[in-house]
C-alpha cells in the first residue's frame, strides 16, 4: 500500500517508527532469500520476482500522482522492484521533517530518495551508523557509477566522505553553460534605440544605465517606464551581484563568496576591491539605475517587467538563462544577449565559474539506510537510475510520446549528430504525470546534454542561445582557482556549518546595506570588518584552508 505523508509533523514523529519499523512489506518479505532471485550485475530485470524497497521521498510539485507517474510505472517494470512511496510534502516543513527522523532514532525506510540531504548531514548521521557505506556494493554491483567514475576519476573522490565512505548517489550533469551560470542580459533593441553599443567596462555600463532612464529607450513614448537595472532574491542566479562584481574581484557565490588565490582562502568581501564594487552599486541604486525593489522581489515579479505590458520595461537582468525572466514563446526574448564580462577600473574582468561535479547543491538524490534488509538490491536500483535510459525516460518521459531518438542528419546543439529530440517538456508543466523530473540522480555526459536536436537556424532556440552565449563571451574568464566542494572532519562539522551560517547571513545583510545606503562605506567599513573578526571569520578560514589543504593544496 502506497501512502502520502501530509499529517502534522508532531503526528509524524509518533508514527514514523510504525511507518519504517519492518523494512519490508509482506510481498517483499515472501522472498525468504532475495539473493536467489537478483540477477547479475547490469543486467534486467534485477530481480526474476517481485520484491517491494520502501522509498521516503519529497515529491515534485509538479507531479499528479508519483505512484501511476509513467516513469514511476517503467523503473518498476524495468526492475521487478516494487515502490512504496512515503511522501512528504514539498517546502521548508519536509526538511524539517527529515530531520526529525534522523535525529529521532527512528527505524528508515530502505531508500531515501531526493531527501535534499547535504554532505554535512551526511557526514554526520553516516558516522552514526544511520547510512549505509556504498563503497563494497559499489565494487561489488556498480555498473554506471564505475562508468561515471572512468569517465572523470575526480567524481569518485567528490563523493567520497571524510571517512573514506560513498553514502549517497547524487547528480552530476556536465552542461557547459552551466559551468559560467551568473550571466546579465541586456537589451539590445534598447541600445540600437538610444545609440549605445553593447558595453565592455563598467564605465560604459555605467552610461548606458543612465541613457536607458533618461531617454524613451522601450520607444513607448513615455521616457519614465523605463527600469534600467534589475534583479531578484530567488531563481537561478537572478541576484544582483555575482556577474557585476566580477569586474572588481572573483565573485561565485557556490564558494561562499571565497576565492583560492595560490592556494591560500581569502574571503573576497573583506578586500578592497569589494569595496571598490560596493561603490559602483550604490551609485547605481542612488542614481535610480538599479532598481530598489532588486533586493525584495522575487523572480515572478521581476520577469513582469520584462513579459507585463505592450513595452518591455527591462533593460538589463541577470539570469542563468533569459527564459526566466522572457517567454520563451514571446518575441521580447529576441531583444536581449548576453553581456559579455566587463572590464573593471583596475582590469578585472573574470566570469564566475562553477567546475562540472557532482551537483551538492541539489542535495542527494539516493541514499540507502543501514536498516535496509535489500540493500544489494536497493544499490542496484539507484545504480540503474543513473543510466542512459533511465535518465531519458525520468526527466523528458515516455520515448514516442514526449521525445524520440535523433534521425539521420538530426544535429545536437554543438552542430554533431543528435542522439534525442524532445517531443513535448512534461516535466515544465504544473501539473504532469510523465516525469520525475529531478527527483532522482542522474548522469548526464557533455554529449548527451548538448545531443538534442537542434534547429540551428533558430538563435533563440534556449541550449543553443545558451552554449553560443558562453562560447563566444565567457570561455576562458574564469580564475586559475577557485574554491572545491571540502570535507570538514566530522569533529568541526558543527562549529563550521554555523560560522558558514553566520558569516555568510551578515556578509550578505551588509551588501545591502551597503548598497541601499543604509551603511556609510567611508564610515561603517571597518566596524563591518571588526565584526566579521568578532562573529568567527579568522576560525572560518582557518577551517576552510585546513579542509582545502587536505584535498588540493600541492
Amino acid at each position: 500500500m502506497k501512502r502520502k505523508i501530509a499529517a502534522a509533523l508532531c503526528i509524524f514523529a509518533l508514527t514514523a517508527g510504525a511507518v519504517f519499523g519492518t523494512g519490508l512489506t509482506e510481498e517483499a518479505s515472501a522472498v525468504e532469500n532475495y539473493l536467489d532471485v537478483m540477477t547479475a550485475p547490469g543486467q534486467l530485470p534485477i530481480v526474476t520476482e517481485p520484491v517491494t524497497l520502501s522509498v521516503l521521498t519529497i515529491a515534485g510539485a509538479n507531479i499528479i500522482d508519483i505512484d501511476t507517474n509513467y516513469a514511476t510505472q517503467w523503473i518498476e517494470e524495468q526492475t521487478g522492484i516494487n515502490l512504496d512511496f512515503e511522501i512528504l510534502l514539498t517546502g521548508s516543513e519536509a526538511g524539517e521533517r527529515i530531520n526529525l527522523i534522523l535525529a529521532s532514532g527512528d527505524a528508515l525506510p530502505d531508500v531515501m530518495l531526493n531527501s535534499g540531504l547535504q554532505p554535512r548531514q551526511l557526514d554526520l548521521y553516516g558516522s552514526q551508523g544511520r547510512f549505509l557505506p556504498l563503497n563494497d556494493l559499489i565494487d561489488e554491483y556498480g555498473v554506471e557509477v564505475k562508468r561515471m567514475w572512468a569517465a572523470e576519476p575526480a567524481y569518485r573522490s567528490q563523493m567520497t566522505h571524510i571517512d573514506g565512505n560513498i553514502y549517497a548517489l547524487w547528480d552530476i550533469s556536465v552542461c557547459h553553460h552551466c559551468m559560467y551560470q551568473s550571466k546579465f542580459w541586456i537589451n539590445t533593441e534598447w541600445l540600437k534605440n538610444v545609440g549605445h553599443d553593447v558595453p565592455s567596462t563598467t564605465e560604459e555600463f555605467y552610461e548606458v544605465l543612465k541613457t536607458f532612464k533618461e531617454q524613451d529607450a522601450n520607444g513607448n513614448g513615455d521616457p519614465n517606464d523605463e527600469i534600467p537595472f534589475s534583479g531578484a532574491i530567488t531563481g537561478w542566479n537572478n541576484s544582483v551581484d555575482t556577474f557585476l562584481m566580477n569586474a572588481f574581484i572573483y565573485n561565485d557565490r557556490g564558494s561562499g563568496y571565497l576565492n583560492v588565490v595560490n592556494d591560500a582562502v581569502v574571503p573576497a568581501f573583506t578586500q578592497p576591491e569589494w569595496r571598490d564594487g560596493l561603490t559602483f552599486f550604490h551609485r547605481l541604486y542612488r542614481e535610480g539605475l538599479l532598481d530598489h525593489e532588486s533586493f525584495i522581489q522575487n523572480v515572478d515579479q521581476l520577469a513582469q517587467l520584462a513579459r507585463a505590458g505592450d513595452y518591455n520595461r527591462l533593460g538589463v537582468f541577470p539570469a542563468g538563462t533569459p527564459l526566466m525572466v522572457v517567454s520563451g514563446s514571446g518575441e521580447r526574448k529576441r531583444e536581449f544577449a548576453a553581456l559579455p564580462p566587463l572590464t573593471g577600473p583596475k582590469g578585472n574582468n573574470t566570469a564566475a565559474f562553477y567546475p562540472p561535479g557532482v551537483a551538492f547543491g541539489r542535495g542527494a538524490r539516493y541514499v540507502i539506510s543501514a536498516e535496509s534488509r535489500m540493500p544489494q538490491i536497493a544499490y542496484r536500483l539507484g545504480d540503474f537510475l543513473l543510466s542512459e535510459e533511465a535518465y531519458y525516460v525520468t526527466f523528458f518521459g515516455e520515448e514516442g510520446v514526449n521525445w524520440r531518438r535523433a534521425n539521420p542528419g538530426e544535429v545536437g546543439v554543438d552542430g554533431n549528430p543528435a542522439i534525442f529530440k524532445e517531443i513535448n517538456t512534461p516535466r515544465n508543466e504544473p501539473q504532469q504525470n510523465q516525469v520525475l523530473n529531478h527527483m532522482v540522480p542522474v548522469y548526464v555526459t557533455q554529449e548527451q546534454f548538448l545531443g538534442r536536436v537542434t534547429d540551428i537556424s533558430d538563435p533563440y532556440y534556449v541550449e543553443y542561445w545558451l552554449e553560443r552565449e558562453t562560447t563566444e563571451h565567457y570561455d576562458g574568464h574564469e580564475p586559475d582557482q577557485v574554491l572545491l566542494p571540502l570535507k570538514i572532519l566530522i569533529e568541526d562539522l558543527a562549529e563550521y556549518s554555523e560560522l558558514q551560517v553566520t558569516v555568510n547571513a551578515y556578509r550578505a545583510e551588509s551588501f545591502a546595506r551597503f548598497v541601499t545606503g543604509d551603511w556609510d562605506l567611508e564610515g561603517d567599513w571597518d566596524a563591518y570588518l571588526r565584526e566579521l573578526d568578532q562573529i568567527g571569520l579568522d576560525r572560518y578560514l582557518q577551517l576552510t584552508q585546513e579542509a582545502w589543504d587536505r584535498d588540493y593544496a600541492d
